[in-house]
């Protein structure tokens, strides 16, 4: 009995985790779409690098931040650190990028749009793959 107590919870954690992945899969989604549909796009210059630490698999790793500055339409300059930090470091201080931005929201601009459609696949990914494992399971209890 106590087998059958473990498998069940191993497959409710599972469910649990396709809640997370698809919640997650929907707020990227609906993001992407947003600055897909109301983006501006703008040129911009990498003006310094930010050293931060990221963890991955129970693990800290250095990664770099690039922070960026780049004029709206309404020719305001904004300095933006980007969210998404990268190892290695692709970029130099002094190079020219392509910005996204919504016009209401220039401080949540991104040099890094691709990452951005990257996660959010890989959560609809990640949730497929839960929610698949945890009906195996169930079915192969039943």
């Amino acid at each position: 009995m106590s087998d059958h107590v473990f498998i069940v919870s191993f497959a409710a954690a599972s469910y649990t985790f396709f809640a997370v992945f698809i919640a997650t899969g929907i707020h990227l989604q609906r993001k992407v779409k947003r600055f897909l549909v109301y983006s501006l796009k703008a040129k911009g210059t990498i003006v310094s690098l930010e050293n931060s630490v990221s963890m991955s698999s129970g693990m800290l790793y250095k990664v770099v931040n690039p922070v960026f500055a780049f004029k709206d339409a309404q020719g305001n300059e904004h300095r933006v650190r980007s969210s998404v930090g990268e190892d290695p470091n692709i970029h130099s201080i002094g190079d020219q990028i392509d910005v996204l931005y919504l016009p209401e929201a220039p401080q949540e601009a991104t040099i890094d749009f691709k990452t951005l459609i990257l996660m959010s696949r890989i959560c609809w990914l990640a949730a497929s793959i839960s929610f698949v494992f945890a009906t195996v399971i169930l079915i192969f209890l039943s």
